[in-house]
């Protein structure tokens, strides 16, 4: 049986053109600034044509958002906040984890390959004209796409590849799509960064043609002092987008508000006639109305770095297609002391606006702003500041870049969808267009959605605003082949059992995880859901047990000295005993190493065992002394560190160090079950001239004797000590003669390990040049 009831979803209609009625822009992922003190971040469904908000959004970008749903249903199908690719479900795709640059604009989208039905696009520009590159892929810089299958991982889509580079670092943030005159294919469309040259891609079925077109048409797009900072390519910054019926283009920058008109041919591509226009002042967003004979853009005011003092909504009409009329015309819709950034036309043909708080950088509003009918001359495209409340998070610059595409909200049309077949205990949800004035079933059931386990035809009738329609369906049963498993009862541990479900089958899903049949798997309780070519669904399970091991074990002396032996032993019971020494006996004689031994029980598995016999060194009595002994200064003998082994020194003592502080012979003896080995001394302490004494060991053990290394010096104007592990990594620093090192890491309480550290110490004495030694110091506990 299926999982979950088959739902089929109405899909709405229109007399409008094909690329007029799709639903790819019904789900707008708007990123969270923060401020609302929200983990998830808002969106909007424009199901049924009003945006409804929903928290439950993740990305962290306070520009670059793009989505893309389904052309037909208007499900959602995958989601970016301009670093990551989401998959519907609001869980980071499949290699989806670093793909682009967030804060590119709003400007990253998603295009579907044409001809294709599950191979999809996000195209990425620089940020800034290359001037911030990802770190995780400093490299990948320049305009790159990230290709995703949403055929892969169950229908949710996987990252197939990323930063497949278009063009070379040195681009304007800007990228925009509109479909070519034959409906199918799209041109992909940006602006380089120091010129005024336009870019065009062409994306077939065949894929995104490597090769771009360049235009030069508008103004040089470029930022230079004075009023910024040299090599800010703060102009790199601004939307461009195209109008919904692909005739023109539009652009503005972030600091000098470079704003350009120009026309496009959707049939070759070509860009002409470019008219430039003035905002006063810094541009970000910009949008044409759905009639396209209307442009807005937003601004703020010239030479503020601020970003979101002073800002405006600005309208011009080009529908003269004049440059002095449409300069003319321009109007000021709505000024705030706040910000005004990303504009985006919505699949209801009304234009929406990102807001910002007064507050510098990427701070958002917790409203939308909205022109509820933007095709109207100046203040009578009806703007409301207020527009669309977020219910908490505060919304960012930027909103979802896409192709424009609009859907006809008012005819009634449905359809229950194809006829179907129902499994074996399944039921169907039969769903009709919702939110309407009546439903009748010929159920006799009034609701917009019915459920039903039985074959037959169905129909309903729908009454609304906009009409009557109705629709029939017809709903079939399906017989499902037998399931059986075939394999062995029981297995060694550990190894595979061939499991076969009868064949027949269009697919099989086993609760491994795996699709293969036969599935090769090890003892346990298996089960497995087999598909037929319907769809329907059926479950057998099938349990190996595992025998248990006779049980091997290995006794025999766990350490020796060099050149010694000893009889390692297996146990009894078993057949076909084979030692990693090559006998096959179920006794070896054998020094030290690590030892193995396999033998067979009476169910043909195999046991092992390990045994490891440890070689004892001789002792090693070696004492590491200063260099100079001088008077009145403190000095230490150290034993060489070496495992194993009992240390006595000539005074009594035990420990890895002792303090001398007269003349004499020293000396140590060390011991172990291998012997003993022992090494000596002579120390002469002298008058030394003042210098500096630097200890060659210390013991930080707790036990009170020579617990820190402390250079000793003279008095000096300058001093510095420091210590390095053997990778060169600086683990201690002292510029104070009184301060000691005690040991551990950088000051806290982490316990450096035993060995030999490098120390350096710089002295610059109150009389004299200035010395500086470079030697090494042993930590012993």
């Amino acid at each position: 049986m299926k999982p979950a009831a088959l739902i089929i979803g109405l899909v709405l209609l229109s007399a409008n053109a094909i690329r007029a009625q799709s639903k790819q822009n019904f789900n707008w992922m708007i990123n969270n600034s923060g401020l609302g003190n929200l983990p998830l971040a808002a969106a909007l469904d424009f199901d049924n044509c009003t945006p409804t908000v929903l928290n439950n959004t993740l990305g962290s970008g306070f520009e670059g958002q793009s989505s893309i749903s389904d052309s037909q249903s208007g499900q959602l199908l995958m989601y970016t906040d301009g670093l990551r690719m989401y998959n519907a479900n609001g869980v980071v795709m499949q290699n989806g984890q670093v793909v682009g640059i967030t804060n590119s604009q709003a400007q990253n989208l998603i295009v579907k390959k044409p001809g294709s039905a599950s191979i999809f696009y996000m195209i990425s520009p620089d940020t800034q004209a290359g001037l911030v590159v990802n770190t995780n892929f400093p490299t990948a810089s320049g305009l790159k796409y990230a290709e995703v299958d949403m055929s892969l991982d169950g229908g949710l889509g996987a990252v197939t590849s990323a930063f497949n580079v278009l063009k070379a670092p040195g681009n304007c943030e800007m990228i925009t799509g509109v479909y070519h005159a034959n409906g199918e294919d799209i041109w992909l469309i940006g602006h380089e960064y120091g010129n005024n040259n336009f870019y065009t891609f062409l994306v077939t079925a065949a894929g995104i043609n490597p090769v771009p077109t360049l235009t030069a048409a508008g103004p040089v797009v470029f930022t230079a002092p004075p009023g910024v900072p040299a090599n800010s390519n703060f102009d790199a910054i601004g939307e461009l987008k195209a109008s919904p019926d692909g005739s023109k283009l539009a652009f503005t920058t972030f600091f000098n508000g470079f704003t350009c008109l120009v026309d496009f041919d959707n049939a070759t591509g070509a860009i002409s006639n470019p008219i430039e226009l003035s905002i006063d002042g810094g541009g970000y967003g910009t949008s044409f109305s759905p009639d396209n004979t209307k442009l807005y853009f937003t601004g703020y005011e010239s030479g503020n770095l601020a970003f979101n003092v002073n800002n405006s909504i600005y309208q011009f009409d080009i529908s003269s297609n004049d440059a002095v009329t449409i300069q003319n015309s321009r109007t000021t819709i709505f000024t705030d002391v706040a910000g005004f950034k990303s504009l985006k036309l919505g699949p209801d043909r009304k234009l929406y606006v990102a807001r910002a708080t007064a507050v510098q950088l990427g701070n958002g509003a917790p409203y939308l702003g909205v022109i509820n009918e933007p095709d109207n001359a100046g203040l009578a495209c009806n703007y409301v500041h207020d527009g669309v409340f977020l219910n908490g998070p505060y919304g960012t610059w930027g909103l979802n870049n896409s192709i424009e595409d609009f859907f006809d909200c008012n005819a009634l049309q449905f359809t229950l969808g194809p006829d179907t077949v129902i499994c074996p205990g399944d039921s169907v949800v039969l769903s009709a267009i919702a939110d309407q004035s009546s439903y009748l079933w010929n159920t006799g059931q009034a609701t917009s959605s019915i459920t039903v386990s039985q074959a037959g035809t169905y129909w309903v009738e729908v009454s609304g605003p906009d009409g009557t329609a109705s629709d029939t369906v017809v709903v079939g049963n399906h017989v499902l082949a037998p399931l059986v498993i075939t394999g062995p009862a029981a297995v060694c541990p550990g190894a595979p059992a061939a499991l076969l479900a009868a064949p027949g089958f269009a697919s099989y899903q086993w609760s491994t995880g795996s699709t293969a049949n036969p599935l090769l798997a090890g003892a346990g309780a298996w089960s497995v859901t087999a598909t037929d070519t319907t769809t329907c669904q059926t479950t057998a399970s099938f349990t190996v047990a595992e025998f248990a091991l006779a049980g091997l074990s290995i006794t025999g002396e766990p350490a020796v000295c060099a050149g010694q032996v000893t009889e390692l032993v297996a146990s009894a019971g078993l057949s076909s005993y084979a030692w990693n020494t090559g006998a096959d006996s179920i006794a070896v004689s054998v020094g030290p190493g690590l030892w193995s031994v396999s033998a067979v029980d009476t169910n043909g598995c195999l046991n092992s065992a390990l045994f490891e016999v440890a070689q004892l060194d001789a002792p090693l009595a070696r004492i590491i002394s200063p260099d100079e002994f001088c008077d009145g200064v403190p000095a230490f003998l150290s034993a060489e560190d070496y495992p194993d082994q009992e240390l006595l020194w000539n005074t009594g003592g035990t420990e890895a160090s002792i303090a001398v502080g007269s003349n004499g012979t020293y000396a140590l003896t060390a011991s172990n079950a291998c012997g003993t080995a022992s090494d000596s001394i002579r120390v002469r302490f002298d008058n030394c001239d003042c210098g500096i004494f630097v200890p060659n060991s210390f013991t930080p053990n707790g036990d009170g004797t020579n617990e820190v290394w402390q250079p000793v010096v003279c008095p000096a104007l300058a001093y510095e000590a420091a210590v390095y592990d053997r990778w060169g990594i600086r683990i201690f620093q002292t510029t104070d003669p009184n301060e000691a090192w005690t040991g551990t890491f950088g000051g806290a309480d982490d316990p450096a390990p035993i060995g030999v550290y490098t120390y350096t110490v710089n002295v610059t004495e109150e009389q004299g040049a200035p010395k500086a030694l470079v030697g090494h110091v042993t930590l012993v506990r």
